[in-house]
């Protein structure tokens, strides 16, 4: 488990510098929040399976409040990702393959530009349930760091400000 766990981290971190780099910036612009200290949420879900009555059984409509949700998936459906459009669709699994989420703490660093990712996950109704194996980067705790800091983007539109979060 932790293996995966470093791997995943180390994926998470090569996906911000992308993001970095495609919203024009240094493409090591998130490093500094993604460094040795960055807290890491793990965990395993099994969703079991439910009953033909019961369709509201699984995770609930939310977007994730961090910066990304990396999502391993095994075999089985059941995550769901809402378009714009309001129309939900099935992230299909796809065999050694990541998921990743926009969560909403990069949609307000980056005022709004990326889209916090709506997701949910319907339980099968028989067969093997669904197990999700998320990895939730945190920022690295910093007195020192400037918490309004967020990407500037040229002759881009004004998006929602960026939120003071305490640092613990």
């Amino acid at each position: 488990m932790l293996r995966w766990q470093a791997e995943a981290l180390r994926v998470s971190r090569e996906v911000l510098r992308a993001l970095g780099a495609a919203l024009g910036q240094d493409e090591g612009y998130f490093d500094q929040w993604f460094d040795d200290e960055a807290a890491v949420h793990v965990k395993i879900v099994h969703y079991p399976p439910r009953a033909a009555e019961d369709a509201d059984q699984g995770v609930g409509a939310h977007k994730d409040y961090g910066y990304l949700a990396l999502l391993q998936q095994d075999e089985v459906d059941g995550l769901q990702v809402r378009r714009q459009d309001g129309e939900w669709i099935d992230a299909v699994p796809v065999p050694n393959a990541f998921v990743f989420n926009i969560g909403e703490m990069l949609e307000m660093a980056t005022q709004g530009y990326l889209k916090a990712t709506q997701h949910r996950v319907v339980s099968p109704q028989s067969g093997r349930a669904p197990l999700l194996h998320p990895l939730l980067p945190r920022p690295a705790p910093r007195r020192d760091r400037d918490a309004t800091d967020k990407v500037e983007r040229s002759g881009a539109e004004p998006g929602p400000q960026p939120v003071v979060i305490p640092l613990w």
